[in-house]
């Protein structure tokens, strides 16, 4: 999927207020901060919401015991980084590591009467975590079955 398309598949989630898309790729697969640069500067092309990347760590070995407090710094040290970086493009913009999804508000919806100024809130998981009955996946980097 290009990042053209996923932008928009992402604005039109969000628009109805009743969804949080979410980005869900396979474990093996991360974004580099260059790539939250691009996505950053292409949303702020299509909307003038300010936008929240919640990014969802999972459960995996290496997030238990000693491995989670390693991983979460490690991770919290990454996020502060590409907040920094994507607020210079737009302010108000950020990556936050949770331990869940955000829920969309209800003021989000641009149909329900909504402001289009409000937070445009995305998740970013790995195959397999768990979501909210709010979520809407956008699978990334899954091969096609088979079948």
């Amino acid at each position: 999927m290009s990042l053209e398309r996923l932008a928009d598949e992402i604005i039109r989630i969000a628009n109805t207020g009743r969804s949080t898309p979410v980005i869900v790729t396979p474990s093996y697969l991360s974004f580099r901060p260059l790539f939250f640069s691009q996505f950053t500067t292409l949303l702020a092309s299509r909307t003038d919401r300010p936008v929240r990347i919640d990014w969802q760590r999972g459960d995996s070995f290496w997030n238990r015991g000693i491995g989670s407090a390693i991983g979460d710094r490690i991770a919290g040290r990454k996020a502060g980084k590409i907040t920094r970086m994507m607020d210079q493009i737009r302010p108000g913009t950020s990556i936050q590591v949770t331990e869940s999804i955000g829920r969309p508000s209800r003021q989000t919806g641009i149909e329900s009467g909504g402001s289009e100024s409000s937070e445009l809130v995305i998740g970013l998981c790995h195959t397999g975590q768990p979501l909210p009955a709010w979520a809407t996946p956008i699978k990334l980097g899954d091969r096609p079955d088979s079948t």
